[in-house]
């Protein structure tokens, strides 16, 4: 699933959410049709930035303000 490899490479939060028919055109009227497998995927998949074993960053950003201080980022 796209949804479980994209929270292990990008540093966001993310939420599955169903989709409802009439969305986006003026009138949500029910909601699409999900397996039970679906509908506990969404209820219990997290994604938030915390858990994610990203790799350590390989270039910082030196910042100089106008005032002469300095920090690293």
């Amino acid at each position: 699933m796209f949804a479980k490899s994209l929270k292990e490479q990008v540093k966001c939060s993310i939420a599955l959410q169903p989709l409802f028919e009439g969305f986006g055109h003026g009138g949500i009227t029910k909601k699409y049709n999900y397996t039970d497998e679906q509908e506990l995927l969404m209820k219990s998949f997290r994604g938030w930035p915390d858990e994610k074993n990203l790799p350590e960053l390989r270039s910082f950003l030196e910042i100089e303000y106008l005032d002469g201080s300095k920090r690293r980022d």
